[in-house]
């Protein structure tokens, strides 16, 4: 479902693909869901399906990158925790999510 709303959020002329990232280390692998741009900052996406999730790739993919915001999808309200960036959604904005954060990119300092 959130993939589907990501796609459906891009803009006619953009090429319709999805972007994920994996790191493959022998004792440390780790994964993001998605990764978007916005504003000229890339994005990574995690989705998680309950309350619960320790995000240790997402953090691990910002501290790598170096990139400005986190995003996640889960099962509740809207909320944004300033001291790690991160954004959380809940699953029903997916589609709206590249306008969020380009508004948010704009309008936050970070």
């Amino acid at each position: 479902m959130i993939g589907q709303a990501l796609l459906h959020s891009m803009e006619s002329y953009q090429m319709t693909v999805l972007n994920y990232w994996a790191r493959e280390k022998k004792s440390s692998s780790a994964e993001i869901d998605y990764v978007i741009g916005a504003k000229g900052y890339v994005i990574p996406i995690e989705v998680k399906s309950g309350k619960t999730g320790r995000l240790k790739s997402l953090h691990l993919f910002r501290e790598e990158k170096q990139t400005q915001l986190g995003m996640r999808f889960n099962t509740q309200t809207p909320s944004y925790y300033r001291e790690k960036s991160l954004l959380s959604l809940p699953l029903y904005l997916a589609e709206s999510c590249r306008s969020i954060c380009e508004d948010f990119l704009e309008n936050e300092r970070l």
